[in-house]
């Protein structure tokens, strides 16, 4: 019985220290309102939540070389340590921001653009450990460890896991066949191939920057291997695109 119930209070605390990966809203453009740029800024609310870290996924529309984005809590000091972010051409890129537990508070995250106009297309926070009373994650699929078609296991505790690992695997994308979909005036294809890799939070087919349809690759700190089949369109500027937790990422074209 000392035994059951030590499993159970264990359980308990684990369950209580999990963390939570939360999206918030996307697809706003932002600027510096400098030579006919627009002018905003992003703004995300998390509550009175303790922040691990924000990752962000941006594109360039306008502006140089110079362009750069900051993030911060209100007006607060901008994270890690007046961290600039620049943004040197104008292709989507992965950024994440350490904010190492710091709690909001009720303050809104910010982020500003400097000599450019950028869009953001999608933001995750890490929320730091939660209660037992708030909603989990729960389980998602990951891959057991010797790989293969079952899918078991926690999300939580493979996400953990590869935000403890110092090194992530390089993500890879693999195209095997474009063939035609539909009739033949459409313009659709269907993009037949592999995707290679470790930690991965989020695989799917994007337009223009957006994602449209997203591939289900496992949470797993085992670097893995997904067959892929999807459905795409021509003059779209179709890509497949792979992120890891670590903010790598690897980007084909399928237009």
């Amino acid at each position: 019985m000392k035994l059951i119930a030590t499993l159970i209070a264990t359980f308990i605390f684990i369950s209580a220290a999990s963390a939570e990966v939360r999206n918030l809203p996307a697809g706003q453009t932002i600027g510096d309102g400098a030579k006919g740029r627009l002018f905003a800024k992003w703004f995300g609310n998390v509550g009175d939540e303790a922040v691990n870290s924000v990752t962000m996924r941006l594109r360039k529309t306008k502006g140089d070389k110079d362009a750069y984005v900051n993030l911060r809590f209100n007006d607060g000091p901008t994270l890690e340590n007046n961290k600039r972010e620049y943004l040197t051409d104008n292709s989507s890129k992965t950024v994440v921001w350490r904010a190492n537990g710091e709690r909001a508070a009720g303050r809104q995250l910010v982020l500003i653009a400097y000599n450019a106009e950028v869009i953001v297309e999608s933001v995750t926070v890490d929320i730091q450990g939660r209660g037992p009373n708030k909603p989990t994650l729960g389980n998602r699929p990951t891959l057991p460890p010797g790989g293969g078609s079952q899918n078991v296991g926690n999300y939580d505790a493979a996400y953990q896991n590869c935000r403890r690992m110092y090194r992530i695997g390089y993500p890879r994308v693999e195209i095997g066949r474009l063939s035609p979909s539909g009739n033949m005036f459409s313009g659709d294809q269907r993009a037949s191939g592999s995707i290679f890799g470790q930690c991965v939070q989020e695989a799917g087919y994007f337009e223009y920057g957006q994602i449209k349809e997203k591939i289900n690759f496992p949470m797993s700190d085992r670097y893995e291997r997904m067959n892929f089949s999807i459905k795409v369109r021509s003059n779209r500027n179709g890509e497949i695109r792979v992120y890891t937790t670590d903010g790598q990422e690897a980007v084909v074209s399928v237009d």
